[in-house]
Protein backbone atom coordinates (compact mmCIF):
# COMPACT_ATOMS: atom_id res chain seq x y z
CA UNK A 1 0.00 0.00 0.00
CA UNK A 2 2.81 2.43 0.83
CA UNK A 3 4.33 1.87 -2.62
CA UNK A 4 0.98 2.69 -4.24
CA UNK A 5 0.60 5.86 -2.16
CA UNK A 6 4.18 6.87 -2.97
CA UNK A 7 3.37 6.51 -6.67
CA UNK A 8 0.19 8.58 -6.35
CA UNK A 9 2.07 11.31 -4.46
CA UNK A 10 4.57 11.50 -7.31
CA UNK A 11 1.85 12.05 -9.95
CA UNK A 12 1.55 15.66 -11.18
CA UNK A 13 -1.95 17.11 -10.87
CA UNK A 14 -2.18 18.77 -14.30
CA UNK A 15 -2.19 15.55 -16.39
CA UNK A 16 -4.84 14.04 -14.11
CA UNK A 17 -7.03 17.10 -14.65
CA UNK A 18 -6.53 16.86 -18.42
CA UNK A 19 -7.41 13.16 -18.45
CA UNK A 20 -10.56 13.76 -16.39
CA UNK A 21 -11.58 16.66 -18.64
CA UNK A 22 -10.96 14.61 -21.79
CA UNK A 23 -12.99 11.74 -20.39
CA UNK A 24 -15.88 14.10 -19.71
CA UNK A 25 -15.86 16.16 -22.92
CA UNK A 26 -14.53 14.02 -25.78
CA UNK A 27 -16.81 10.93 -25.63
CA UNK A 28 -20.10 12.83 -26.08
CA UNK A 29 -19.52 14.25 -29.59
CA UNK A 30 -17.61 11.11 -30.60
CA UNK A 31 -20.50 8.89 -29.48
CA UNK A 32 -22.96 11.07 -31.38
CA UNK A 33 -20.88 10.61 -34.54
CA UNK A 34 -20.41 6.85 -34.14
CA UNK A 35 -23.86 5.84 -32.88
CA UNK A 36 -24.93 2.33 -31.88
CA UNK A 37 -22.69 -0.05 -29.97
CA UNK A 38 -19.46 1.93 -30.60
CA UNK A 39 -21.10 4.95 -28.99
CA UNK A 40 -21.93 2.94 -25.87
CA UNK A 41 -18.31 1.70 -25.68
CA UNK A 42 -16.96 5.24 -26.05
CA UNK A 43 -19.25 6.56 -23.31
CA UNK A 44 -18.24 3.73 -20.98
CA UNK A 45 -14.57 4.42 -21.62
CA UNK A 46 -15.12 8.11 -20.96
CA UNK A 47 -16.87 7.34 -17.68
CA UNK A 48 -14.00 5.07 -16.65
CA UNK A 49 -11.44 7.79 -17.45
CA UNK A 50 -13.34 10.38 -15.41
CA UNK A 51 -13.78 8.02 -12.46
CA UNK A 52 -10.17 6.81 -12.52
CA UNK A 53 -8.46 10.16 -13.03
CA UNK A 54 -10.90 11.90 -10.68
CA UNK A 55 -10.30 9.33 -7.95
CA UNK A 56 -6.52 9.59 -8.29
CA UNK A 57 -6.70 13.37 -8.23
CA UNK A 58 -8.88 13.39 -5.11
CA UNK A 59 -6.47 11.05 -3.33
CA UNK A 60 -3.49 13.14 -4.48
CA UNK A 61 -5.09 16.29 -3.03
CA UNK A 62 -5.90 14.43 0.20
CA UNK A 63 -2.27 13.33 0.59
CA UNK A 64 -1.10 16.90 -0.01
CA UNK A 65 -3.31 18.09 2.84
CA UNK A 66 -2.13 15.63 5.48
CA UNK A 67 -0.94 17.77 8.41
CA UNK A 68 2.22 17.98 10.48
CA UNK A 69 2.23 15.23 13.11
CA UNK A 70 4.35 14.10 16.03
CA UNK A 71 5.04 10.40 16.50
CA UNK A 72 3.08 8.37 19.07
CA UNK A 73 6.09 7.70 21.32
CA UNK A 74 9.29 9.42 22.43
CA UNK A 75 12.71 7.76 22.56
CA UNK A 76 14.87 8.10 25.67
CA UNK A 77 18.63 7.72 25.86
CA UNK A 78 21.71 9.53 27.08
CA UNK A 79 23.97 12.15 25.51
CA UNK A 80 27.26 13.02 27.20
CA UNK A 81 26.01 11.32 30.37
CA UNK A 82 22.74 13.27 30.55
CA UNK A 83 19.16 12.16 29.94
CA UNK A 84 18.11 12.87 26.35
CA UNK A 85 14.67 12.70 24.75
CA UNK A 86 13.92 12.40 21.04
CA UNK A 87 10.60 13.22 19.35
CA UNK A 88 9.86 12.40 15.71
CA UNK A 89 7.83 14.76 13.52
CA UNK A 90 6.86 14.63 9.84
CA UNK A 91 4.64 16.50 7.42
CA UNK A 92 2.00 14.22 5.96
CA UNK A 93 3.76 11.07 4.76
CA UNK A 94 7.14 12.81 4.59
CA UNK A 95 6.56 15.87 2.40
CA UNK A 96 9.27 18.51 2.16
CA UNK A 97 9.21 20.98 5.04
CA UNK A 98 11.47 23.84 6.11
CA UNK A 99 12.31 25.90 9.20
CA UNK A 100 11.37 23.19 11.68
CA UNK A 101 11.15 24.76 15.13
CA UNK A 102 9.86 23.36 18.36
CA UNK A 103 9.57 23.69 22.10
CA UNK A 104 9.60 21.01 24.77
CA UNK A 105 8.37 21.48 28.32
CA UNK A 106 8.45 18.98 31.14
CA UNK A 107 5.48 19.26 33.47
CA UNK A 108 6.25 17.45 36.73
CA UNK A 109 3.33 16.30 38.83
CA UNK A 110 4.63 18.71 41.45
CA UNK A 111 6.46 21.92 40.76
CA UNK A 112 6.88 24.42 37.93
CA UNK A 113 7.18 23.52 34.21
CA UNK A 114 10.74 23.01 32.99
CA UNK A 115 11.75 24.35 29.56
CA UNK A 116 14.12 22.06 27.64
CA UNK A 117 15.87 23.76 24.68
CA UNK A 118 16.27 21.85 21.44
CA UNK A 119 19.73 20.56 20.67
CA UNK A 120 19.36 21.64 17.01
CA UNK A 121 16.78 23.68 15.08
CA UNK A 122 16.47 22.82 11.39
CA UNK A 123 16.39 25.82 9.04
CA UNK A 124 17.01 23.93 5.79
CA UNK A 125 14.52 21.79 3.89
CA UNK A 126 13.77 18.33 5.27
CA UNK A 127 12.19 15.41 3.43
CA UNK A 128 10.79 12.71 5.66
CA UNK A 129 10.77 12.69 9.47
CA UNK A 130 12.84 15.07 11.56
CA UNK A 131 13.98 14.21 15.08
CA UNK A 132 13.74 16.84 17.81
CA UNK A 133 16.32 16.27 20.54
CA UNK A 134 16.47 17.75 24.03
CA UNK A 135 19.14 17.07 26.65
CA UNK A 136 18.61 17.54 30.37
CA UNK A 137 22.13 18.85 31.04
CA UNK A 138 21.10 20.33 34.40
CA UNK A 139 19.55 17.01 35.48
CA UNK A 140 16.27 18.72 36.32
CA UNK A 141 13.89 15.93 35.33
CA UNK A 142 15.73 12.78 36.41
CA UNK A 143 13.41 10.68 38.52
CA UNK A 144 10.63 13.28 38.57
CA UNK A 145 7.26 11.88 37.39
CA UNK A 146 5.38 14.02 34.91
CA UNK A 147 4.80 14.49 31.20
CA UNK A 148 6.43 16.19 28.22
CA UNK A 149 4.51 18.72 26.16
CA UNK A 150 5.90 19.19 22.64
CA UNK A 151 4.94 21.85 20.13
CA UNK A 152 6.40 21.95 16.61
CA UNK A 153 6.15 24.41 13.73
CA UNK A 154 7.26 23.84 10.13
CA UNK A 155 6.82 25.64 6.82
CA UNK A 156 5.67 24.29 3.46
CA UNK A 157 5.90 27.02 0.85
CA UNK A 158 3.97 29.97 2.26
CA UNK A 159 1.97 27.80 4.67
CA UNK A 160 2.88 27.20 8.31
CA UNK A 161 1.91 23.93 9.99
CA UNK A 162 1.83 23.27 13.74
CA UNK A 163 1.54 20.10 15.82
CA UNK A 164 1.21 19.50 19.56
CA UNK A 165 1.37 16.35 21.64
CA UNK A 166 1.81 15.29 25.26
CA UNK A 167 3.94 12.30 26.30
CA UNK A 168 3.40 10.68 29.67
CA UNK A 169 5.91 8.27 31.17
CA UNK A 170 4.13 5.34 29.47
CA UNK A 171 4.88 6.88 26.04
CA UNK A 172 8.63 7.29 26.62
CA UNK A 173 10.55 4.26 25.34
CA UNK A 174 14.21 3.59 26.05
CA UNK A 175 16.19 3.39 22.80
CA UNK A 176 16.52 5.15 19.45
CA UNK A 177 14.23 5.69 16.53
CA UNK A 178 14.72 3.37 13.58
CA UNK A 179 16.26 4.95 10.44
CA UNK A 180 13.72 7.06 8.55
CA UNK A 181 15.41 6.54 5.17
CA UNK A 182 16.87 3.53 3.38
CA UNK A 183 18.46 2.76 0.04
CA UNK A 184 16.56 0.43 -2.28
CA UNK A 185 17.37 -0.31 -5.91
CA UNK A 186 19.92 2.49 -5.91
CA UNK A 187 17.61 5.22 -4.59
CA UNK A 188 16.70 6.71 -1.23
CA UNK A 189 13.19 5.85 -0.01
CA UNK A 190 11.15 6.79 3.05
CA UNK A 191 10.41 4.06 5.57
CA UNK A 192 6.76 4.82 6.33
CA UNK A 193 6.12 1.79 8.50
CA UNK A 194 8.98 2.45 10.92
CA UNK A 195 9.28 6.24 11.00
CA UNK A 196 8.13 6.42 14.63
CA UNK A 197 9.29 3.03 15.96
CA UNK A 198 11.99 2.76 18.61
CA UNK A 199 14.70 0.10 18.82
CA UNK A 200 16.52 -0.69 22.08
CA UNK A 201 19.91 0.96 22.28
CA UNK A 202 22.86 0.48 24.56
CA UNK A 203 25.49 3.03 25.45
CA UNK A 204 25.27 6.74 24.80
CA UNK A 205 25.90 9.38 22.16
CA UNK A 206 28.54 12.04 22.56
CA UNK A 207 27.60 15.55 21.52
CA UNK A 208 24.58 14.70 19.37
CA UNK A 209 22.15 12.13 18.08
CA UNK A 210 21.78 10.01 14.96
CA UNK A 211 18.05 9.58 15.38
Amino acid sequence: MNLVLDLIESLPKAPLLLIAAAGALVPLPLAWLLGGTPAVVVLLLGTALVAGAGGLLALRVHLDRLPLALGPVAAEGRIDGHRALRFRVRLGRGRRMARVKGSVRYLPTRGEPIELPLLVEQERDVIGPWTLVVVDRADQISGAPGRFEVEVEASEGDRTWTARRAYGDELVVSGRFLPALSRKAGRIVLEHGTWAKVEPSGGETRGGSRG
